[in-house]
């Protein structure tokens, strides 16, 4: 990674980015200097979670329409207890997004070396999860990219599932979410990239991924199977998929 001197907008752009995510605001991006690079990018990542004073416990990545992959670290996770139950109190939650994760039990290996053998033979075992939302950005996905990028994705952080067997992924049953009761969304469970593993391996093949990790016993999640779920005033989800999961919205 880069040295912050050689990009003078990060330090400004990350400590707006804290501000606005320990007070609980949104910033527009009118008002902020949108990273003249990916790697820029990455570097106000990394300076905001310094700012904020929180390493990175997972990662999301993501293959743009254009090929390029990309990741953010998360600074936030949680799991789902014995009784597949999880509460979202403090967390400031926009939306969510169900997803799958894969844990790993080794680092990647470098961008030369990266296939999909030598990537799944780094991961220790695969997770459902549910990824949070939460915007720094007034426009969210709708910011210049390398300025949503530097928000880490939007991302608020990570509910971490029950482990499932990787077989599992080859015959996915329908995926169910309700909010207080009410159908949100019921259908065929589709990844973005149809094999879920297909980011992280691209992501491991990237010459930049950012110098923070990811670490081995970290989780990467790869994206939604369902969209993106908003919660308005929803106070309870239920996820019925590979598994039965209740989050309560809390205080």
């Amino acid at each position: 990674m880069a040295r912050n001197s050689e990009y003078p907008e990060v330090a400004s752009l990350a400590r707006a980015l804290a501000e606005a995510e320990r007070d609980s605001r949104k910033l527009a991006a009118a008002e902020l200097t949108v990273p003249d690079s990916f790697e820029a990018a990455l570097a106000v990542q990394a300076a905001t979670l310094r700012a904020l004073g929180t390493p990175a416990v997972a990662w999301k990545v993501a293959i743009r329409p254009d090929g390029q992959s990309v990741g953010a670290p998360i600074a936030r996770l949680g799991r789902f207890g014995p009784d597949g139950r999880a509460s979202l109190a403090g967390w400031g939650a926009e939306a969510i997004e169900v997803e799958i994760a894969f844990r790993l039990g080794a680092e990647l290996p470098p961008p030369e070396d990266a296939t999909e053998e030598t990537v799944r033979a780094a991961v220790a075992a695969v997770h459902l999860g549910v990824e949070v939302i939460r915007l720094r950005l007034v426009e969210g996905p709708g910011a210049p990219f390398p300025l949503f990028l530097a928000d880490r994705l939007g991302n608020g952080g990570y509910l971490l599932g029950p482990d499932i067997a990787p077989g599992r992924l080859a015959a996915l049953p329908p995926l169910a979410v309700r909010g207080d009761g009410e159908t949100v969304f019921e259908g065929t469970a589709a990844h973005p990239n149809g094999d879920p593993l297909a980011p992280l391996v691209a992501w491991a093949k990237a010459p930049v991924r950012g110098a923070e990790g990811p670490r081995a016993g970290q989780v990467v999640t790869t994206g939604s199977f369902c969209g993106v779920v908003p919660l308005g005033a929803t106070e309870r989800l239920e996820i019925d998929w590979m598994a039965s999961l209740t989050i309560e919205r809390g205080g």
